[in-house]
């Protein structure tokens, strides 16, 4: 909102005795250089206690930045998450209530499992849909589905 322009990706810890996934980073993007500024680096968010929070997406709407990410790896607990901040700040995410805003894991018996790395599109109409990847209960490659109902604040 301000013509920065930055760069959020999973943060990996590459320490022994350490979870790999270590949350959510945002590092500011140099445009006129197209290189990153390291000394923005910060960490955002470091997701809930399933773990291994990765791929985000970071908007903006109505003066809060959201930020949607997956975990739980991509089997059967994979979920998506989404926490807000007024800021964009270090640490300054608070997880939507509940925890969790999509899962598949406790309802094994659905057709549609593992949903998660999900993003919103808004269409020039102001319609908000919500995009995912998911995979079916049987062998097969993963998919994407959309649902129209999408996002309200």
């Amino acid at each position: 909102d301000d013509g920065r322009k930055y760069l959020v990706q999973q943060t990996w810890d590459h320490r022994e005795y350490h979870h790999p996934f270590d949350g959510i980073t945002l590092t500011e993007l140099d445009t006129c250089t197209l290189k990153l500024k390291p000394e923005t680096a910060r960490t955002l968010y470091r997701g809930t206690a399933v773990a291994l929070v990765g791929g985000p997406h970071l908007y903006k709407i109505n003066g809060y930045y959201y930020l949607f990410a997956a975990q739980g790896g991509t089997v059967f607990t994979y979920q998506e998450v989404v926490a807000r901040s007024k800021t964009l700040e270090a640490n300054s995410f608070e997880t939507a209530p509940g925890d969790v805003v999509l899962t598949n894991v406790d309802t094994p018996d659905s057709y549609i499992q593992k949903q998660g790395h999900g993003a919103l599109v808004s269409t020039p109409k102001g319609e908000w849909y919500y995009a995912s990847l998911c995979a079916r209960p049987w062998d097969r490659a993963g998919e994407s589905v959309y649902d129209p109902r999408g996002w309200s604040t």
